[in-house]
This record gives C-alpha cells, sequence and structure tokens, in this order.
C-alpha cells in the first residue's frame, strides 16, 4: 500500500491514510493511522493540516474533479504537495502504430459509453490538470506513463509491469 511504503520511507512523518473500507492490514508502520472516509464528500481535516497529499485510483468514483480538488487545496499547507495518480483505461498501440483488435476497441467504446451513462470519469487525463490548476495550485506538472497489458516481449521489468497492469484489470 502506498500510505504504508511511503510511512516505511519517511519514517519521521505522520501518514493518515482514507478510504472506504473498514478493512486495513494488521501490521502497520507506527506512523501510520488509517480513517474511514469518503474522498468524494467534504474532508474533515482543517484548512493547511497536511504537508503531502496522494490520490488515486478514483477515476470511477468522482463526478466533479474540481470540487475534488477543493479539497487537497484547501488542507495542504503552502508549499505542499499534492499527488494525483490515475490511470488511463484505454487498449492502446505502444507507439500508435497497430490498429487494435475489435474486442479491444469494443472494450475502449463501452467504457466511454459507461463513463457518459453514470456521469463518472473513466479517461480523467485531461481533467486532473485542468482541475488542479483551475483551483488554485500554481505548478502543476504532468508525467505520463506506459503499462504494458501482457507480460511477454520485455525487459524483465517491464514484464513486472505487464502482470502487474494486466492484474489490475483483470481482478
Amino acid at each position: 500500500m502506498r500510505s504504508i511504503d511511503f510511512a516505511d520511507e519517511n519514517p519521521q512523518a505522520k501518514v493518515t491514510a482514507t478510504g472506504l473500507s473498514p478493512a486495513q492490514p494488521a501490521f502497520v508502520p507506527p506512523n501510520v493511522r488509517f480513517e474511514i472516509d469518503d474522498a468524494t464528500e467534504t474532508w474533515t481535516w482543517k484548512d493547511n493540516s497536511f504537508d503531502f497529499v496522494h490520490i488515486r485510483c478514483l477515476f470511477r468514483a468522482v463526478q466533479d474533479w474540481n470540487a475534488l480538488y477543493k479539497e487537497p487545496y484547501r488542507v495542504c499547507t503552502p508549499g505542499g504537495w499534492v499527488e494525483s495518480v490515475e490511470a488511463d483505461c484505454h487498449f492502446l498501440s505502444g507507439d500508435g502504430t497497430r490498429d487494435l483488435e475489435p474486442s479491444l476497441k469494443t472494450f475502449n467504446r463501452l467504457f466511454e459509453e459507461s463513463e457518459k451513462r453514470l456521469s463518472r470519469g473513466f479517461f480523467v487525463h485531461d481533467l486532473q490538470p485542468k482541475g488542479l490548476a483551475e483551483v488554485g495550485f500554481k505548478h502543476v506538472t504532468t508525467v505520463d506513463y506506459k503499462v504494458s497489458r501482457t507480460n511477454s516481449g520485455y525487459s524483465k521489468s517491464k514484464k513486472q509491469n505487464g502482470y502487474h497492469g494486466h492484474r489490475r484489470e483483470v481482478t
């Protein structure tokens, strides 16, 4: 879990991890605490109470990204950091030179239709930097990573990324 890894890497930090699930790991570093909370609702923390806010995997839950980003802007200390990590569900050719198989085109189309019906973003790549800037963040940087959906034909590290990417998509 990102919160546990962060706490291990930064033992001087106090880490608060949130989520909707009451089930949490039994063994955690002493500087981590878990709270059940919904990131899409108004946050309960005081203004300027965190130096770093990490948000991830909310792409099916958020209707209004600007409303979401107002909360980390409010609770982050001046000079603090917000990191928002989301996956793009589109299947794409790695270098853009190959057409997708028909089943993958169907997958993309069905996700796009679901996004419209549910009013929930599955493809939030453009919404993230725009939303962060609109609520007041000054230095917004976007970093894109390609994640293989297979684990064949690549170096050992890329095979591992492909395995995890595939595993996340399937489970």
